[in-house]
């Protein structure tokens, strides 16, 4: 699986049970695409937004799973 974070503005990091899959060090906007691994069960997936000082940071679009 695929997950795509549309238009993420900031730096970010992406984990999957509290494991770093996934980082963004440019805080321009931007799609994210994050590879999941496979696995079984429910899982927990956490996003981290850092804004740049006097800056907006966040999610821009849909998030989805492909």
């Amino acid at each position: 699986y695929v997950l795509i974070l549309k238009m993420l503005t900031g730096k970010a990091e992406v984990y999957l049970d509290k494991k770093l899959i996934a980082t963004k060090s440019d805080a321009a906007a931007a799609d994210l695409k994050v590879n999941i691994p496979p696995g079984s069960g429910e899982h927990i997936i956490s996003v981290l937004i850092e804004a740049e000082p006097g800056q907006k940071a966040g999610l821009g679009g849909i998030v989805k799973v492909e």
